[in-house]
């Protein structure tokens, strides 16, 4: 009695659980949203654009039944007039027309295949859709199409599609605990491996459970229940090659306003009786002679068992077989299911033994990871191996193992929503994989992007209201490649940061007008113009400022009077020179403007200094930081020509480092930053070149590693092989062992050479490092070219520490990619090694955040400048708020940058989704879209940052505007509020 009273409260336990994970399958309300949406954007396009004249269309199959499982494909059936079939004419125009308007549908390029009946092609974000076009069938022409499909099969099969209406009634006439059961059913089918194809098991399997659900109902001996029903289901298959089913339409539901079904007598069907069961019911008397079948309600021509090989029907019947004893262990409450949900649907056979001889392929290696972090719905599978691609017996593979998947995922996460892990996900999809695939496993990777991958597959799944994703990737590679893969990801972003050939020559030439203007125009005589910075060392960075240097000869600091004259000059000839009149700011030792195109220029004149002058401008340098200041642009050629004296791969470390320390905003200006990062990288470059092989992740963790350390780091360079008191004779004559300086040979200091406490650092002053009072510092990193510029002098300690807390953020990251577990995915690795930091913007006292802003992410765009345009003045006069356009510029450049240069795999929505992150993290507020350009030039700043995707153009458009009656309306209602509770 107690035993029985136990198995009772366990089947009644289990009843709520099948039920609750039965609705938990459904698919979630974005993907039934997008999918709607995108059908009806086909359908409008289709009957703009199609000759055919088209009547309407309907979302068939599980979507438009509501009986999806997961992730359903989208059947997208068309009505149109006047046509019958075959319809290829139509199907052929479809294509057409669809990949004609495939960018503006976001199809996937090219992704189309066609069959005699349908179309199959899939959206971007992963919907799988099967188009089918349907002649239109009135009601007075039922009669006479159901004769012809009744003499000709292909009638059946082409008119098949027209019947869509009344196969969504049929179901949707059912209640929830049927469609509940449905679920279940379809779930448990997806579950199995029958090495051949099934073609209609999905919709054969939801007449089983609505046959079954009637049959417990009629049952007295037990009340309604999930479990027992559910075996009647499981014994129906068990006993498939004996089952007769059919429905007929037995009354209507006024109440509910739909047509009720009922389940044909088994004694009814029978070819006696077949005048009295066509056409609603059979179509033709040799149906009801076959041994077993199963008819669709809306088309009584369709028997989903009639092409079923013995050897399949005998595999599904023997599954059912396993599933009924896994129930009924459970139902007992013993064995080692107990009430799992994932061990009921635990997919079979267990093991694959995935080989030759059934008709598989398998990898050689499994890569997994089951904790990456994911926004997403939607399940993705991607291959890049053509040879998979070309390969049936490896595609079968690729398909038996996504459906595995998804099983295990929902049945694991859904089963038991209140007590499930990820460690719990992880471990089945680490089972399912052992028992599934006889090759080689390792966990933490997730490799999405290398192309010596051969597939990648998704599963996108929530826990406490988290995003993750089980990701697993097959290969025939060994582990040992991830860093390589890394590697080569960081190398090609490293490379793409360059910034394009039009904007080098578009500022080589403006440059070149500007120096020939004042050489022309001036009263002074102008020695030469050199390119300095990060634009003539070639290590820029996305679209560096030209740093333009002129030397003028005969000339002293301060050179003001010079600045202020070619400020006349270029003032006048603005014009033909291409400058924003606007754009003007002068400071102590630049002149500062803009060229139309947008491109920013330093114009720095510099006082050109005579080889035996250099010792007397060295004293005058040691002696007042006023000339040290001044003299610095002077050394233009030792700059460049230490950057230039450097290899290709300390370039590219070069620029990730730089690009690195543009995604920061540290509370105040870091002068001089740019430049400090390539000494760090230079020095991170030398020691890694020192190694056998050279890596990039290897010599970024050391860049990170030494940024971390800001706060004791001591950093100099001299030249390497020759003398470098040499480089300059205090006799003021030329040195004879003096070279050609591009092809001087550079090494950091030693650590040991700059102790104070020593006296190895003597023979440093001052050519190496300018002075003496620089190494009673804890820290400094010298300029090579201009040994009295210490990049760390002026920096205060919160920004140093907020320098530090930064790179070890970082740092952590790219040991968390590098052990294969990256939060977004190995392909999306970059834009999360460089996130902007800090996220929240909202805390930092020397901002004034706007409280309106607008965003379009997605504008055509032809132009390769930003374009930044400030329509409110008091916008520039308030420091605040222009130092929140300049970081806001610089996020959104890293993050735009990184998301399209770091993913070749990128789409805008990619693109609208990162910045929208950025903004909503950096405001802590939603961002709204602006649906027409015009709208951005309202806000006090409009900032445009174009990129390109697959060689077309677009911009990021960003605006924001400072409203303060607002602000304060807001604030006083606030108070009032707060006052009156």
């Amino acid at each position: 009695m107690y035993r029985q009273k136990m198995q009772c409260i366990q089947r009644k336990e289990l009843d709520y659980l099948l039920i609750r994970f039965g609705e938990n399958l459904k698919c979630p309300e974005k993907y039934y949203e997008d999918g709607k949406n995108q059908a009806k954007q086909i359908f409008r396009t289709l009957q703009r654009e199609s000759r055919f004249s088209l009547k309407a269309f309907h979302i068939g199959g599980s979507f438009g039944k509501k009986t999806d499982v997961i992730e359903p494909d989208l059947d997208l059936v068309i009505i149109v007039r006047d046509c019958h079939p075959p319809l290829e004419d139509v199907l052929e125009e479809f294509e057409y027309i669809l990949r004609w308007k495939e960018e503006n549908l976001n199809i996937r390029y090219g992704d189309y295949k066609r069959s005699e009946r349908s179309l199959s092609f899939h959206f971007r974000n992963g919907i799988s859709v099967d188009l089918l076009p349907a002649a239109n069938v009135e009601d007075h022409e039922v009669p006479t199409i159901f004769e012809k499909m009744r003499n000709n099969d292909k009638y059946a099969y082409f008119y098949s599609p027209s019947f869509v209406e009344q196969q969504i009634r049929f179901m949707k006439s059912q209640d929830s605990f049927t469609h509940s059961l449905v679920r279940l059913s379809k779930f448990w089918f997806k579950s199995l491996y029958l090495e051949e194809s099934f073609r209609g098991g999905s919709a054969m399997m939801e007449l089983i459970a609505v046959a079954s659900v009637e049959k417990a109902r009629q049952r007295e001996d037990i009340s309604l229940s999930a479990s027992q029903t559910f075996m009647i289901v499981l014994n129906t298959v068990r006993n498939l090659r004996s089952t007769r089913l059919a429905f007929k339409n037995v009354d209507y539901d006024y109440q509910r306003n739909h047509q009720v079904w009922k389940r044909v007598p088994a004694v009814e069907l029978i070819s006696d009786n077949f005048e009295n069961l066509f056409p609603d019911v059979v179509g033709k008397r040799e149906i009801l002679e076959r041994d077993y079948f199963i008819i669709d309600p809306a088309n009584p021509f369709q028997d989903y068992l009639e092409e079923k090989t013995e050897s399949v029907i005998e595999k599904l019947q023997n599954f059912a077989r396993i599933t009924c004893t896994r129930l009924e262990t459970i139902i007992s409450g013993s064995g080692r299911y107990g009430n799992d949900i994932q061990g009921l649907f635990e997919p079979i056979p267990e093991g694959l033994l995935v080989s030759t001889e059934h008709g598989l392929r398998p990898p050689t290696n499994v890569l997994i990871s089951y904790d990456v972090g994911c926004r997403r719905v939607y399940n993705k599978w991607k291959i890049w191996n053509e040879d998979v691609m070309n390969d049936r017996k490896a595609r079968r593979v690729i398909k038996i193992i996504i459906n595995k998947l998804l099983t295990v995922v929902h049945s694991t996460v859904k089963g038991d929503p209140a007590n499930v892990s990820v460690s719990n996900v992880g471990k089945a999809v680490f089972n399912l994989i052992e028992r599934s695939l006889s090759a080689d496993i390792d966990d933490g990777f997730c490799v999405t992007q290398h192309r010596k991958y051969d597939v990648m597959l998704r599963v996108p799944y929530t826990i406490g209201g988290i995003g993750y994703a089980v990701c697993v990737i097959t290969t025939s590679l060994n582990l040992k490649h991830l860093r390589d893969d890394i590697d080569s990801s960081l190398q090609r972003f490293g490379e793409s940061l360059k910034c394009s050939d039009k904007f080098y020559e578009d500022g080589k030439q403006l440059a070149h007008k500007v120096f020939q203007t004042l050489h022309e125009k001036s009263k002074y005589t102008l020695a030469s113009v050199h390119y300095g910075g990060s634009f003539g060392k070639k290590t820029d960075v996305i679209e560096p400022d030209l740093n333009l240097v002129i030397l003028v000869n005969d000339c002293h600091p301060p050179l003001q009077n010079v600045i202020d004259h070619f400020h006349n000059i270029l003032k006048l000839n603005e014009d033909s020179l291409q400058i924003r009149g606007d754009s003007f700011k002068k400071s102590g030792r630049c002149l500062k403007f803009s060229f139309r195109n947008g491109i920013s220029v330093d114009l720095l004149p510099a006082p050109s200094v005579r080889d035996n002058e250099w010792a007397i401008v060295f004293m005058a340098m040691a002696k007042e930081e006023k000339f040290a200041y001044a003299y610095s642009a002077s050394f233009v050629k030792d700059q460049i020509s230490f950057m230039k004296s450097q290899d290709s791969f300390t370039h590219t470390l070069v620029r990730l480092s730089k690009f690195w320390f543009k995604s920061l905003y540290l509370g105040q200006r870091f002068r001089g930053g740019s430049a400090m990062m390539e000494l760090i990288a230079v020095a991170a470059a030398e020691r890694e070149n020192e190694l056998k092989t050279i890596s990039l992740s290897r010599a970024l963790t050391r860049v990170l590693s030494m940024a971390g350390n800001l706060d004791t780091l001591k950093l100099a360079f001299c030249h390497f092989d020759v003398d470098i008191a040499n480089r300059y004779n205090t006799n003021g004559n030329d040195s004879e062992n003096s070279s050609d300086l591009e092809d001087w040979e550079w090494r950091r200091v030693e650590n040991d050479e700059l102790d104070v406490k020593t006296f190895n650092w003597l023979w440093l002053i001052p050519r190496v490092i300018g002075k003496c009072e620089i190494f009673q510092r804890s820290r400094f990193i010298i300029d090579p070219a201009c040994p009295f510029q210490d990049y760390l002098e002026d920096k205060s300690e919160n920004v140093i520490r907020k320098f530090k807390e930064f790179a070890h953020t970082t740092q952590g990251r790219l040991a968390r990619i590098l052990s294969g577990n990256s939060r977004k995915g190995q392909g999306n690795f970059i834009q999360e090694l460089f996130q902007s930091m800090p996220e929240d913007l909202t805390q930092e006292n020397s901002l004034l955040l706007p409280n309106q802003y607008l965003l379009t992410c997605a504008e055509p765009c032809k132009s390769v400048y930003i374009k930044l345009k400030i329509c409110n003045e008091r916008v520039k006069e308030n420091r605040k708020e222009s130092q929140v356009v300049k970081v806001l510029k610089r996020y959104l450049i890293t993050v735009i940058h990184s998301t399209v240069k770091g993913n070749k795999d990128v789409t805008t929505e990619d693109v609208e989704t990162a910045v929208q992150n950025l903004i909503k993290n950096s405001f802590q507020n939603d961002m709204d879209d602006a649906p027409d350009e015009n709208k951005h030039w309202h806000n006090d700043v409009s900032l445009r940052i174009p990129y390109v995707i697959k060689d077309e153009g677009y911009a990021v458009v960003f605006s924001m505007k400072w409203d303060y009656t607002a602000a304060i309306g807001l604030l006083i209602g606030r108070l009032l509020a707060a006052k009156l509770q």
